[in-house]
C-alpha cells in the first residue's frame, strides 16, 4: 500500500508547472511520497528481519540497509538520466534546466513504485507464522 501511495505522490509532481505556486504544486506531493515510501520502508525491513535466527539479526539489518543505500543510488542516477533526456534537445544540447524534464522523471518514479508494488505481491509469503509455535522474531 505504502509503495502505491508514493506513486500517487510522484504523478501529483509530474504535474508541476513553470509558473504554479510552488507550496500548492510540490507540498502535496512530497507528503504522499514521504507517507508512502516511510510504509514501505518499515514494511521492508520488517519482512526482512522476519523468519531469520536471532543471532543473524544484525546480518539481515546491515544488508537491508546497504540495499536501501544502492537502490537510492541507482535510483538517482536514472532518474536525473530521465530528467536530462526530457530537456528539449537532450541533456547535452545546453537547454536550460526548468520543470519539464521533472515531469517525465517523475512519472518514472511512479511507475517503478507501481512494479515494486506488484513485485512485493507476488514476491512475499503469503501465510503468517503459527503463534502457537513460540515466539517470533520480529526485529
Amino acid at each position: 500500500m505504502g509503495l502505491v501511495v508514493a506513486a500517487g505522490g510522484a504523478l501529483l509532481l509530474s504535474g508541476l508547472e513553470r509558473n504554479g505556486n510552488a507550496w500548492a504544486q510540490v507540498l502535496p506531493g512530497f507528503l504522499l511520497l514521504a507517507f508512502g515510501l516511510g510504509v514501505a520502508f518499515v514494511c521492508a525491513i520488517t519482512s526482512a528481519m522476519h523468519g531469520g535466527e536471532h543471532s543473524d539479526a544484525g546480518l539481515a539489518s546491515g544488508l537491508v540497509n546497504t540495499g536501501h543505500e544502492l537502490r537510492a543510488s541507482l535510483g538517482i542516477a536514472v532518474v536525473a538520466a530521465v530528467a536530462g533526456a526530457s530537456l528539449e534537445g537532450g541533456a547535452g544540447s545546453g537547454a536550460v534546466p526548468s520543470v519539464d524534464g521533472f515531469g517525465t522523471a517523475f512519472v518514472t518514479c511512479a511507475v517503478i513504485s507501481l512494479l515494486a508494488a506488484v513485485a512485493s505481491l507476488t514476491l512475499l509469503p503469503k501465510e503468517r507464522p503459527d503463534p502457537s509455535a513460540g515466539p517470533v522474531f520480529a526485529h
